[in-house]
This record gives structure tokens, C-alpha cells and sequence, in this order.
């Protein structure tokens, strides 16, 4: 991304906060750029697969999750799981595009909810001090929800007043500890529908 990508991006953030409409209008995006990924993975069968591909640079990254009803006790099977993420430079794609992800995946969660992502570790976007994360969409039988993030505990630009909410959020904390397998880093996610985050 070049200077004058970068301040682009930069102004057009600042519009987003200052005015509503214009805010609306990047829901409209957003809200479009989710249907034509959910139309894209609809037909996923399998709960893992890869985001990233093996040839993409960056710390190879696994997140082995476990989806759950409202309640936080049900497993949800045969769900739609929804991820995207930078790349190793913090980009979404070379173009600087709004809601473009170059780097995504999907999976269909087994009977017991779980379900598993291969890719390589996002990057911060660039010149910010925004940690580390992974973005998450959910589509179940009951609608479409928004889920988050995943991020990564062993990231310094994690600060604890975030921690702490993390923490206080208990299985359902969304900065996870990372752990190496194989030279695999490794995170654990156990992630519930929470029905006032479903899609307007």
C-alpha cells in the first residue's frame, strides 16, 4: 500500500465516524460483500479447510474451533463459519478495496460444532496500532450473525483493558492463547450465536 493508498483509506475511515449516512453506505458494502462470500461458500460441506493457500508467505496458522448455540451449551452443527483476514502485510487486498478479502475461507461445522482453519497468521494493518485479528461471520438456520474476532494473546498491541474483557468473557474470550505444534501456531476458539448480533 503507497502513501497515497494509505491516506485514502485513512480519510475515508474518518467519513465513516463523522457521518452516518456515509456509515450506512459502507454497511450496504459490507452487508453485500457477506452475501456474495455466503453465495460463494454456500455449497461447503467440509469443517476444515484453508484460508490462506500453501503457497501464500506468512506463519503458518491453525484455529481449531467450536461453534455453540445461544444457550452456550448446545454444539451447532452443519453451520456456516465465515473467516477473513490480512495478509503478512496487514493487507485485505493490493488495491486497497473496501470489503475485498483476498484471504478467505469457510467451513460447515460437524455434529458437534467443531470445525478447523488452515492459514497463515494476519498481520496489523499497516502504521496502526489495531491488533492482530481474524473477522468471523456465522450463518445458521436461524440467520446470518456477526461473531467477531479472534485474536492472538502473545500480540503486544493487545492492551489490558482488553485482556481483561477477554478474560472476563471466559470460553467465549476472543484473545486466545497461541501455542506451536508441528511449527504450526495454534489457537483454540469456542464461539456462540448471540441473536443480537444477527445481520439487520
Amino acid at each position: 500500500m503507497n502513501r497515497r493508498q494509505w491516506l485514502s483509506m485513512c480519510a475515508a475511515a474518518l467519513a465513516f465516524l463523522r457521518w452516518p449516512r456515509l456509515a450506512g453506505a459502507q454497511d450496504r458494502v459490507f452487508n453485500q460483500a457477506v452475501d456474495a462470500a455466503m453465495t460463494e461458500f454456500g455449497g461447503v460441506s467440509v469443517a476444515t479447510a484453508r484460508i490462506a493457500p500453501l503457497s501464500e508467505p506468512g506463519l503458518p496458522l491453525r484455529i481449531r474451533g467450536t461453534l455453540l448455540g445461544p444457550d452456550g451449551r448446545t454444539p451447532l452443527g452443519k453451520a456456516l463459519v465465515f473467516a477473513y483476514h490480512t495478509d503478512r502485510e496487514g493487507l485485505y487486498n493490493s488495491s486497497g478495496t473496501a470489503h475485498s478479502w483476498r484471504l478467505r475461507g469457510a467451513v460447515r461445522t460437524t455434529a458437534d460444532g467443531t470445525f478447523e482453519f488452515n492459514t497463515i497468521r494476519p498481520a496489523s494493518y499497516p502504521q496502526t496500532r489495531i491488533p492482530q485479528h481474524v473477522h468471523v461471520v456465522l450463518q445458521t438456520p436461524d440467520g446470518r450473525f456477526h461473531a467477531g474476532e479472534w485474536r492472538f494473546a502473545d500480540d503486544p498491541m493487545i492492551d489490558a483493558d482488553e485482556r481483561s474483557r477477554s478474560a472476563a468473557a471466559g470460553t467465549f474470550g476472543w484473545v486466545r492463547p497461541v501455542r506451536t505444534e508441528g511449527g504450526v501456531a495454534t489457537i483454540d476458539v469456542t464461539t456462540r450465536v448471540d441473536p443480537s448480533k444477527r445481520f439487520a
